[in-house]
């Protein structure tokens, strides 16, 4: 009696053994002698009992080299030579089926009979994928000898190799964000973290909202504001420049012209990704799935507050994250939602992942233009606060991307020198008071920065009026002491010298 592990003997007894008889029935992973069964604990296969001690090649042939052979496959097809590589295989793929030729290389690819065929490779062509590496480089850089794109980057395994000496296994070679394609068209080196493309990339539209509606990428997205009073838009400071306030109980909000159907530019990225950024301030929603930026309903795609609380939603294609934290707190606060074509939509707030569907999201065309402030197919749930630097793009932004947005001290327009920067102080209002003063309204200011209120009668020598004032969303200043009428006078926004 012998016992074989994995093709080796690995036990022997010399003893004329005698197999007796009896009434139990035959358990497969048990035993029928003892009460407790002694189960097994594992993982049973492709079990057999012949009537006759079967030989050393046979019980190779089983084994085969740790690949394992069915039982039925091995008399389905048998392997003649005892090489371990089936008949039919032989015959198919032009070797020798009488003679062991498992460890011959008739293409010369450094890969051996045996190992093609476990590796479902044809032992006559040396590149069986015909991907420009051929089947034993393919075992060197661990890659797929039968799929010419191993990592699903759309550059074959050879082209990665032997001309862009990047990783076929590796869809971004040095772990940037970046696909190792997506660099290459962008012009940036696929082996070096360092260089990345820059957020132009994949930029379909820009609307820094600094005192007009222009997208200032040139694409074509110009913006109509519209409001049931039909009443001016009110620019205010923004995160950056000015920045546009909408009033929800008017329905303000603003259409994007082209934004749909076969028009360009089109921003519904059927069978593709997008990714949306918008910086946003709102004291209160006043009701739920308030727009800040959408296309529609279904599989289209929008960004909007899920319920009065201030917690936000983003639908992309397929799943639809929601929830918190809150942003109804009066400050502005950064927001990015993606949509990634086949991995999922992430919804960020700050630069930080706030709520995230893995789903496989398809976005579809609605054909419907898009909206600042509102939603196309749901025009009365309008936005109720401020909206700034708005923009799109054709592609899932990166995480250290939008980190990088929300933590910006330029805008993008500024970061990608696109558009102008955002103006100087810029004087919305001007009123004489019973009392004889004089107010002037001020937005487009830096929070940050101090202000004095200055007047001249000849635009050449300035006097100050009123002593200096913090940036806010808007600031009033007062003349106290204004030239009686009726002069002339010319009031400009300055920073105080130091």
């Amino acid at each position: 009696a012998s016992l074989w592990i994995d093709g080796i003997k690995r036990g022997e007894s010399t003893a004329s053994p005698v197999i007796g008889n009896t009434s139990l029935n035959l358990l497969i992973g048990a035993n029928p002698g003892s009460d407790t069964k002694r189960s097994w604990n594992g993982t049973i296969d492709d079990v057999a009992i012949w009537n006759r001690p079967i030989t050393p090649s046979e019980i190779s042939q089983l084994y085969s080299d740790g690949e394992g052979r069915s039982l039925q496959s091995l008399i389905d097809d048998p392997d003649t030579d005892l090489d371990g590589l089936p008949d039919g295989w032989e015959i198919s793929n032009g070797t020798d089926r009488l003679v062991d030729d498992a460890d011959n290389d008739p293409d010369n690819d450094n890969r051996t009979n045996i190992q093609e065929f476990a590796d479902g490779t044809n032992p006559q062509v040396s590149d069986s994928d015909l991907d420009g590496l051929n089947d034993g480089e393919e075992a060197t850089y661990m890659s797929d000898p039968l799929d010419p794109d191993t990592d699903g980057d759309s550059l074959t395994d050879g082209s990665e190799v032997n001309t862009h000496l990047t990783s076929p296994i590796l869809a971004d070679t040095d772990e940037d964000g970046f696909g190792d394609n997506v660099e290459l068209e962008a012009e940036t080196d696929p082996n070096d973290v360092l260089d990345f493309p820059g957020l132009d990339l994949g930029l379909l539209a820009y609307w820094p909202l600094d005192i007009d509606f222009e997208d200032d990428t040139g694409n074509g997205g110009q913006g109509t504001y519209s409001s049931n009073d039909n009443g001016e838009p009110l620019f205010v400071t923004g995160q950056y420049g000015t920045a546009i306030s909408l009033d929800h109980s008017n329905n303000q909000y603003i259409t994007v012209d082209g934004a749909g159907g076969d028009l360009p530019p089109n921003y519904s990225q059927v069978g593709g990704s997008i990714s949306i950024s918008a910086w946003t301030k709102v004291d209160t929603f006043v009701e739920n799935w308030q727009g800040l930026v959408a296309q529609g309903e279904g599989t289209s795609w929008r960004v909007a507050n899920r319920n009065t609380t201030g917690e936000l939603a983003f639908a992309g294609g397929g799943g639809e994250p929601a929830g918190p934290p809150s942003i109804a707190d009066g400050e502005f606060h950064h927001i990015v939602a993606v949509s990634e074509f086949g991995i999922g939509v992430r919804l960020y707030v700050d630069g930080v992942l706030a709520q995230e569907a893995n789903t496989s999201p398809s976005l579809s065309d609605n054909g419907a233009f898009i909206t600042i402030g509102s939603n196309p197919e749901a025009i009365t749930r309008s936005w109720n606060g401020v909206i700034d630097d708005v923009a799109l793009w054709g592609r899932a932004l990166s995480p250290n991307e939008i980190s990088g947005l929300a933590t910006a001290s330029q805008s993008l327009g500024e970061q990608l020198g696109i558009g102008g920067p955002p103006g100087p102080p810029l004087i919305t209002a001007s009123s004489r008071n019973q009392d004889g003063s004089y107010t002037l309204n001020v937005v487009n200011l830096i929070p940050s920065q101090s202000y004095i209120l200055e007047r001249s009668t000849d635009l050449n020598t300035w006097f100050e009026v009123e002593d200096g004032q913090t940036g806010a969303e808007e600031l009033i200043f007062t003349d106290l002491d204004p030239l009686p009428l009726p002069s002339k006078a010319f009031y400009r926004i300055n920073v105080p010298q130091e």
